[in-house]
């Protein structure tokens, strides 16, 4: 079946229906955090009283551990669904556009993309090793995206033996 105006208005008209049902989605959480805000506490008493305390910009250090575990189970679910939504509007906008990269190749450009290398499987293990270190979302980032625009993940990599040795992970060299 051929595209035309007439089989692309369901298409907006569904990408339009999705939009409203996120939105609904932001209100939500945005309704879930005004509410959040008027939640009232028992007064202490006045020997127990400290100042308020203004809500720090940076509260991540002060959250329980059930609101922790909520908080990031829901950002994995936006990631995931951030993820999806964006590999099926690719889809659904390859369909009606073509990239024709034959004027970047006139313009010697081919050669630029040709000279592009991967990763290598050093850097990657440097990332990936940075990443168990520290367990930081910073170098788990760096390690994403080192996968993302390719990284050379069948290539052995030579550890020398003293680190090795080091982490616990080669025997003594004296037979036994």
């Amino acid at each position: 079946m051929e595209r035309t105006r007439a089989t692309l208005a369901p298409v907006c008209q569904g990408l339009q229906s999705l939009t409203e049902s996120l939105l609904e989605v932001v209100e939500m959480i945005q309704s879930i955090d005004s509410l959040l805000e008027t939640v009232k506490f028992p007064d202490k008493p006045a020997e127990d009283a400290a100042p308020p305390e203004p809500l720090q910009e940076d509260t991540s250090s002060a959250l329980l551990p059930p609101e922790a575990a909520a908080l990031d189970r829901l950002e994995k679910i936006v990631g995931k669904m951030r993820l999806g939504v964006r590999g099926e509007l690719n889809t659904i906008l390859s369909l009606y556009y073509r990239i024709d990269l034959e004027p970047l190749f006139a313009l010697d450009i081919g050669n630029v993309i040709r000279s592009f290398q991967v990763v290598s499987a050093e850097v990657l293990r440097e990332a990936f090793n940075a990443f168990m270190e520290t367990g930081e979302r910073e170098k788990r980032e760096d390690l994403e995206l080192l996968l993302k625009v390719g990284a050379e993940v069948d290539t052995v990599v030579e550890v020398p033996q003293a680190a090795a040795a080091v982490s616990g992970e080669v025997e003594g060299g004296g037979g036994g």
